[in-house]
């Protein structure tokens, strides 16, 4: 059997918790129906032969009911140490959390003793996997260095702060970098626990599992779901000219206007703007209208020529490709998947 371990670490996501175990129990139901007899998972064969043949789950007609996945929920969430686990897992799963005193508290015995089971576990073969804030209890085993990362695209900058030669690509829903698995948003759990499914035995299993559970298999990007939301400081200066694009980022702001406003130099106006924002104030402005755009894609029926003109953009097609850039989406494919019907 393939084993899993779920880390039940102080302030982790419960929801994830028990909802990964069911997702796995539901893989197992799905391959050995009488598993789970009360509930109709007839599902037709595996779609290729080929894929179960070489699947780590092929069975003899035997042991047929025989589950694929052994799941242990694994019980950290005592802030104190306590006896080191032995067992030797195929996959470890870091879910997501809702506090960060724990995933942030190097000093903490427990915490220690969970960075090191982590980094014997690794040695010994196991994949580690993470989903939104997990990634930083993966950060501190020093081995996303020099790898592709993801977490909820709300904490991708503390993230790098944090673990600074990681490779952040906050857009990104799921990085699968064959032994560290990591899964953006709160509620990436369901991707990874699906991408597991996927590795550890056969695609068409995780597509099976898919349609059961009703949630899309296919590719998503955490761009698609990002609101523009500027990192907070107190420099008066900076924001004064975010709230000069706010009210006016729908006619064509020039750096002038905002050096103008402010008394600075346009050296010194962009240098704060990337020490507070990490954006120029020409990127500030663009990301602010295209949050702009989205607000309108979702709560109007304003034509996307009409929405490009109303948040300033000039050329219809520039909008379309800035769109397109920053959220992964066109325009219009934006509004099909996240517009209530008006």
């Amino acid at each position: 059997m393939i084993k899993i371990a779920i880390v039940n670490y102080p302030n982790a996501l419960k929801s994830a918790l028990y909802g990964l175990e069911e997702l796995f129990l539901l893989a197992n139901g799905i391959s050995s129906p009488q598993l789970l007899p009360g509930l109709d998972l007839t599902q037709k064969p595996l779609e290729s032969d080929d894929e179960l043949a070489h699947s780590a789950f092929k069975t003899s007609r035997e042991d047929e009911a025989k589950p694929i996945f052994d799941v242990s929920l694994v019980d950290w969430s005592k802030k104190t140490a306590s006896k080191p686990i032995e067992q030797v897992f195929d996959a470890i799963i870091l879910p997501p959390s809702l506090g960060s005193d724990f995933y942030l508290a190097s000093e903490s015995p427990s915490f220690n003793q969970l960075n090191l089971w982590l980094i014997d576990q690794h040695k010994q073969g196991a994949i580690l996997s993470s989903a939104c804030a997990g990634a930083f209890l993966l950060a501190n085993t020093r081995l996303l260095d020099n790898r592709p990362v993801t977490t909820h695209w709300q904490l991708s900058q503390k993230l790098q702060a944090h673990c600074p030669k990681a490779r952040i690509e906050g857009d990104k829903i799921l990085i699968n970098d064959k032994d560290i698995i990591t899964a953006g948003g709160l509620m990436a759990w369901l991707d990874l626990g699906l991408e597991l499914v996927s590795v550890l035995t056969c695609p068409s299993l995780m597509r099976q599992l898919g349609k059961q559970l009703v949630v899309d298999t296919g590719h998503r990007e955490q761009a698609y779901y990002q609101v523009f939301k500027p990192n907070k400081h107190s420099d008066q200066s900076v924001l004064a000219c975010q709230h000069y694009i706010q009210l006016h980022h729908a006619k064509q702001i020039k750096v002038g206007d905002l050096t103008q406003l402010t008394h600075l130099t346009e050296r010194t106006l962009l240098r704060r703007f990337q020490k507070h924002l990490q954006l120029s104030p020409s990127e500030y402005i663009q990301n602010t209208r295209i949050q702009s755009a989205c607000d309108l894609l979702e709560s109007s029926n304003l034509s996307v020529e009409s929405i490009a003109q109303k948040v300033g953009y000039l050329d219809t097609s520039a909008y379309r490709k800035a769109f397109n850039q920053k959220m992964g989406l066109s325009p219009s494919q934006f509004r099909q998947r996240f517009a209530k019907k008006l």
